[in-house]
This record gives structure tokens, C-alpha cells and sequence, in this order.
């Protein structure tokens, strides 16, 4: 076994340690693993950074992305952001929002992925407004690049680390994925974040000490519930008001004949609009549905 060889192995035994891909430190030990590479045992899921194979295939996506942006961290003064601070927070976010970059956060210049502008929708959206059902603000990926590199311009930011990686602030965080996500993806997030404490006043005070356009954000907390539990509850509330169904009560309570003391919840309740001289009440109404 040659050095290039144990060097590897001990790169691969700190990655796996510290879960993140590596890097090479040597020029030799570089070109022994772009060989292994092309014999499928080790992949490069970005440049100049590694992974065994039989591990990385078998690794959840998200996971592999937290996995490229603590390798990358380690050899980058960089700070996770948009899609990439989506992951690293832990907001829930549909998989059609995963497109293979890197977003980081940049106080001089943008990859400008966004129509030229810091924020921008397409020509076809709704004009001056976002609303249920409008396209999300991502136009295309960067062209031309090397790198599967994303850079958002992003000033006066509070930088956090969260499972050892540098990213935006959570508030900056909710924001990104509220402009430049759909309504969908936009509700689920933000629901996310009520659960856990945040408040709507929270959300809006930031985005005034931002200076930004209000509108896309006042439209989210328009609809936005802490009751929301999940992330399946937030797309299936999504969907009723894009459709334009009454919007439902979430986790309505109903008396429990059996256990009054643990009452019944449902997850989407519409109240029934019963004539005032019917003998049936909405309780009488939900039980009966129930115990059939």
C-alpha cells in the first residue's frame, strides 16, 4: 500500500467521523482517487470532493447535500444559503425544489439565478402580487459554471452554525424560501416555523427591517397556521386554497362519548350550514360521521 493509498484511508475514516465528504491534500492522493473514482469506487458528487460509493448510494439526498456543504465548509469561508439553508435548518420542502446546486450566501455578487434582479417572478406570474397557484420566483440555474454553484446576494445577515455547518439565520432563511419558493412550498415553511414558536408579528417586523416588498410574505401569513402538524397537512391546505375551496378549521375538537377527557380532533373540518330549526348540531353531525 502505497502513501496516496493510507492517506485515503485515513481521509474517508475523518469524513465519516465528522459526516462530510473530503478533499484531497496531496496532488497524488487527487489523482489516485479520480482513478478510483472511474472504477466506481469512490464518487465526486462536487468538485474535488469525495465519498466511497457503496455509502453515498445508498445516503438520503438531503442528507448527501449536508454532506457536500460541511466538505465544502472545510475548505470555503462560506455560509449555506437559500435551498442550501432550507436543508441545513431542517424546513420541510418538497423534492421538486431540489435542482443539484449549491447556494451560498454573497455580499458582493449574485450568480443572478433569478431573472437578473435579487428577486424576481416570471413573466407569466400574477403582476405585483403573489398569490396561490403563482410560479415560484427560481428561474433558471446558473449557466456556464464549472461548479454546480449558486450565489445569493445577501448583506447585513446574522451568520449561525447548525449541525456544524455556517448558514443564514433562520428568520433570513424563512424569507428566502418564501420569495423564492411556490405557495405550496411557501406555506409548509412557514407553518414549519410558527410551530416552533415564531410568530407572524416576527416574521413581518424582519421583513420590515429588511425593506422588502411585503406582498409575497403578507400573503403566506395570510393563510399560515401553527395548526398545520405536518408537512403532508400544509400541502393538502395548500392545495384547498389554490383550488378555491372554503379554507377549513384545522384540528377541531369533538366531544368523545367514550373518553371525554381525550377529546377527538379531525384534521380539516368545514362547518356544516345547517337550517336553524334542525334538531342536529355539528357535534351531534361529527360523532355520528365518526363511530360509521
Amino acid at each position: 500500500m502505497n502513501n496516496a493509498q493510507i492517506e485515503i484511508q485515513q481521509l474517508v475514516q475523518r469524513a465519516k467521523r465528522e459526516h462530510r465528504c473530503f478533499t484531497a491534500t496531496t496532488r497524488a492522493t487527487h489523482q489516485t482517487l479520480l482513478r478510483l473514482t472511474k472504477r466506481d469506487i469512490f464518487v465526486s458528487p462536487y468538485l474535488n470532493l469525495f465519498y466511497p460509493k457503496e455509502e453515498w448510494q445508498v445516503m438520503p439526498y438531503c442528507q448527501q447535500h449536508l454532506y457536500i456543504l460541511r466538505g465544502l465548509q472545510k475548505i470555503h469561508a462560506w455560509v449555506a444559503a437559500g435551498m442550501s439553508a432550507i436543508e441545513v435548518h431542517g424546513m420541510p420542502h418538497p423534492w421538486s425544489q431540489h435542482d443539484g446546486l449549491i447556494t451560498i450566501a454573497s455580499k458582493w455578487a449574485s450568480s443572478n439565478p433569478y431573472g437578473g434582479k435579487r428577486y424576481a417572478t416570471p413573466s407569466d406570474a400574477p403582476p405585483n402580487s403573489f398569490v396561490p397557484g403563482s410560479p415560484p420566483a427560481i428561474l433558471t440555474p446558473v449557466r456556464g459554471s464549472k461548479q454546480p454553484l449558486r450565489r445569493l446576494f445577501i448583506t447585513n445577515d446574522e451568520t449561525v452554525t447548525v449541525s456544524g455547518i455556517r448558514t443564514t439565520s433562520l428568520f433570513r432563511t424563512v424569507f428566502d424560501a418564501v420569495m423564492l419558493g411556490t405557495f405550496d412550498s411557501a406555506l409548509e415553511c412557514v407553518n414549519h416555523v410558527l410551530r416552533t414558536g415564531i410568530s407572524k408579528q416576527d416574521l413581518r417586523i424582519y421583513c420590515a427591517q429588511l425593506h422588502a416588498n411585503p406582498r409575497r410574505m403578507d400573503c403566506i401569513l395570510k393563510y399560515a397556521t401553527p395548526l398545520a402538524e405536518n408537512g403532508g397537512e400544509s400541502m393538502v391546505l395548500a392545495a384547498i386554497i389554490r383550488e378555491g375551496f372554503a379554507i377549513p378549521e384545522l384540528q377541531h375538537e369533538f366531544t368523545n362519548f367514550e373518553n371525554p377527557s381525550a377529546p377527538l380532533r379531525s384534521d380539516f373540518y368545514w362547518k356544516p350550514q345547517m337550517e336553524e330549526s334542525s334538531c342536529w348540531n355539528s357535534t351531534d353531525l361529527a360523532n355520528t360521521a365518526i363511530r360509521q
